[in-house]
């Protein structure tokens, strides 16, 4: 009897920092119900010529607020994603460093750790995925894993509408 042969798991990927995931779909209920909460900025307008408001589509103020909205969303899309849909293949790392690195960022004023609790083994597995685990350059092939919708990967890609 020969024996068979395990197919790998097209979920599995190595990610540019070396640390091996398993990632899921995303549910589209959750995608949406992210990018709602992240409200889009008021549209300026300016008076036409024929007195009727006009919207101001390319106003400095305005395409920063667009700019800043997109930020938020992607930032909340990486964090639900980290959480739900990126499993690490090998767990936490035993060597503690980089949970030093990750106190120090907070130490100096660059990294926010308040809300989070060190000794929590979810949080620091959350901690890992989000600042470690998981490069810029990885977060494209991770949204197209989990179902993100293409057109929302493209813009994140070009930064365009």
């Amino acid at each position: 009897m020969m024996a068979e042969k395990k197919k790998a798991d097209p979920r599995v990927c190595t990610l540019s920092t070396g640390v091996r995931v398993c990632v899921s779909p995303i549910n589209p209920a959750t995608l949406t119900d992210i990018q709602k909460e992240i409200e889009n900025p008021p549209v300026p307008t300016r008076l036409g010529d024929d007195l009727q408001l006009v919207p101001v589509l390319d106003h400095p103020d305005y395409l920063a607020q667009c700019e800043q909205r997109d930020m938020e969303r992607a930032s909340a899309m990486m964090d639900v994603i980290a959480l739900f849909n990126v499993e690490l293949v090998d767990g936490l790392p035993e060597d503690s460093k980089w949970i030093k690195k990750l106190a120090m960022l907070n130490k100096i004023g660059r990294l926010d750790l308040s809300n989070f609790d060190l000794d929590d083994d979810d949080d620091l597995e959350f901690l890992y995925k989000k600042h470690i685990a998981v490069a810029t350059e990885d977060w494209a092939h991770i949204f197209k894993l989990t179902g993100v919708p293409g057109e929302i990967v493209a813009h994140m890609e070009t930064g365009t509408e």
